[in-house]
């Protein structure tokens, strides 16, 4: 997953974020909220969770999901 910055130019404001590991059902809130923070990666580091969510809040944003597969000519929505 990509969230990028209402105002970001280039990459600046973008975070990329997996879910890789993830479980399923209800506990899928609680292990975002406690791995997101150690595991997204900024495009333009340096950078953390708390001040990046600052921003975020601030600035508001997208959140935009990968797709992979055959015939996708738009890898993300």
């Amino acid at each position: 997953m990509i969230i990028q910055l209402n105002d970001g130019f280039g990459a600046d404001g973008n975070a990329m974020f997996t879910f890789r590991g993830a479980p399923r059902g209800s506990g899928a809130r609680r292990w975002i909220q406690h791995v997101l923070p150690n595991r997204i990666e900024f495009a333009t580091p340096p950078d953390t969770w708390a001040h990046y969510a600052g921003k975020l809040d601030v600035l508001g944003g997208v959140v935009k999901e990968f797709l992979h597969g055959p015939n996708l000519d738009n890898q993300h929505l």
